[in-house]
Parts: structure tokens; C-alpha cells; sequence
């Protein structure tokens, strides 16, 4: 397997906003304030190859739990539960042979402060295959180890402090991200956390 990143991009299209944008060209600014302040809202989707075509694992459900997550973080939202499922079957339709379905609600607005000026709401969906299209094509792709070591990680916790854990918003996912980055430099492969009570909350990206 090379570790030579390739340099052209894949070849997927993306669905923003109703729209199929070529992979390399679905972009942010810098500036916008999900960037900025990661007000990112999302869900992850698997996607599953049947007789009749690509089926997505439970549409319905994952988009209802996108809009509850939405709904917390207070993004005004202008698409509803069928318009969610009309653009994810679209992006699916439209990479054959992904296995994975990403759906985002952000703010694209250049801002300046933590409130945003501009609470226009953008949604992205993006369907592709997360090792052939994503992991392969980095310079030192990580393989699925056949036994993994887990670290139980007892410094940073899974507090429910400014926004409830439960919602998959990028903030949330920060400390996790941290903590599991520290984690692999350790030699670890995956961590466990606990909540404020010393009680097993979850894995950084699983539950």
C-alpha cells in the first residue's frame, strides 16, 4: 500500500444547500463561525450495499436525532425532517459505492464575535467511503489492529458543563478529541471515559 498521498481529489460530490459540489470544492471560510467556534452540528449514517441499491441504515431516526441536536444548540434550521431525507438520499444517489453519510447543519458567515451576525444556516451531506476515499489517502493510513489497548482515560471527563453531551454538535467533541490524540502518541489505540461521577461514559466517537 503507498503512503504517498494521492494529490487529485476524490471523486465525490457533495449536496449543500441542494446543490452536488464537486469534493474539492465544498468549502468554508477561515472565518465562518462553525469554524471559529464550533458550531458545527452533525450525524454520521452508514450506508449498505442491497440487491435493490444503497440502502442508508436507519434514515429516518439518525435525521430526527440530527434535528434534536440542531434544535439544542439553537441553529435556526430552515429544512425539514422530509427535505433532510430528500437530500440524503440525493447525495447517496449520487457517489455510488459509499458506505458512509455525513450530514451537517453550520454557520458558513465570516464573523467576528460569538454571536454570529448572520444566523443563515447552510446543511452538507456528504456520502463517500471513509478508508478508500478518506483514510488511504493519508500519508501514514492507521490499520485496523487485531486486538486494540485501551487506555482508561481519568483526566478529562465527559461533563455535561455549557452544552448537553448528548448533542453531536463539534464542540463536544473537542476534550474527547484531545484526549484520544494524547492517547495514540501513548501507544494506545482507542480510550474509554468517565463522567463527572466516576461513572464509564463512552468512547470519544462511540457510545
Amino acid at each position: 500500500m503507498s503512503t504517498t498521498q494521492p494529490s487529485s481529489a476524490p471523486a465525490r460530490r457533495i449536496w449543500i444547500d441542494g446543490t452536488l459540489v464537486p469534493w474539492a470544492d465544498a468549502r468554508i471560510h477561515l472565518l465562518s463561525h462553525s469554524a471559529a467556534r464550533g458550531s458545527l452540528v452533525f450525524d454520521y449514517l452508514s450506508v449498505h450495499a442491497t440487491p435493490q441499491g444503497a440502502a442508508i441504515f436507519r434514515l429516518g431516526e439518525h435525521i430526527e436525532r440530527f434535528r434534536r441536536s440542531v434544535a439544542i444548540v439553537g441553529l435556526p434550521m430552515e429544512p425539514g425532517y422530509d427535505a433532510l431525507c430528500a437530500g440524503a438520499i440525493a447525495a447517496v444517489a449520487a457517489n455510488p459505492g459509499a458506505t458512509a453519510l455525513k450530514v451537517m447543519a453550520y454557520l458558513p458567515s465570516e464573523e467576528v464575535g460569538v454571536v454570529p451576525m448572520d444566523e443563515r444556516v447552510s446543511v452538507a451531506m456528504a456520502a463517500y467511503d471513509p478508508v478508500r476515499d478518506v483514510i488511504l489517502r493519508k500519508p501514514n493510513p492507521r490499520r485496523n489492529p487485531a486486538a486494540i489497548a485501551v487506555k482508561l482515560e481519568r483526566t478529562r471527563r465527559r461533563i455535561e458543563a455549557h452544552l448537553p453531551t448528548h448533542a453531536k454538535a463539534a464542540a463536544n467533541y473537542l476534550g474527547p478529541a484531545m484526549a484520544a490524540w494524547q492517547a495514540r502518541k501513548e501507544g494506545y489505540d482507542e480510550i474509554v471515559m468517565l463522567d463527572e461521577h466516576d461513572h464509564l461514559a463512552e468512547a470519544p466517537t462511540s457510545n
